[in-house]
């Protein structure tokens, strides 16, 4: 892999993330400063990143050979492939480009390593630390959990956890960027 567009690539996904506390964080494990989210904005433009349907291959000259690469088929025409990289700010993680058998991108998101665990069913918001699960794993962490906007990248559900003895449900919202847990926001009602 090619560590500066593996550092630009990860400052990128970064910058495109809702949850502040975790951007801070991230640019931070990075050694990246604010400044530096605009230089991979614009290197993100300049390589095509953000062109709709840019070619698969492109994820291969920035990042190198996918560390993992799977067809599928009979899947929706946009994630019929999909390339895995590793990256070092998720390491239990796998970035994933999704795209058509004819190699135009559908888009990114993370997926579990093969020797991931699965996550357990959260009771508190304090066992929901961001980046912790992902958003095909929502119904095993908050099983009340449904859609209420999803935007690629972005997805949002309503989702209610359990009550403490002492307290009534919380109502809260549940972020998810690139199919990546980023936090929860409470919702009134």
């Amino acid at each position: 892999m090619r560590h500066d567009t593996a550092h630009l690539m990860q400052v990128y996904l970064v910058s495109q993330m809702r949850a502040s506390a975790l951007v801070a964080r991230g640019l931070g494990v990075l050694g990246a400063a604010r400044g530096d989210i605009e230089a991979a904005r614009i290197w993100a433009k300049k390589e095509g990143l953000e062109t709709i349907g840019h070619p698969m291959a492109t994820y291969v000259r920035l990042l190198g050979k996918p560390q993992r690469r799977r067809t599928h088929p009979s899947s929706e025409e946009y994630q019929q492939e999909e390339w895995a990289y590793s990256l070092p700010l998720w390491p239990d993680l796998l970035l994933t480009v999704l795209g058509r058998a004819d190699g135009v991108t559908g888009g990114l998101r993370f997926a579990a390593t093969d020797d991931r665990r699965s996550p357990g069913q959260a009771i508190s918001v304090d066992q929901l630390p961001g980046w912790s699960f992902l958003e095909h794993e929502i119904t095993q962490v908050l099983p009340t959990a449904r859609v209420i906007e999803s935007w690629y990248p972005q997805s949002d559900y309503e989702c209610r956890l359990p009550p403490q003895p002492t307290a009534d449900p919380i109502h809260l919202a549940a972020r998810f960027d690139f199919g990546l847990f980023q936090d929860l926001v409470p919702m009134s009602g």
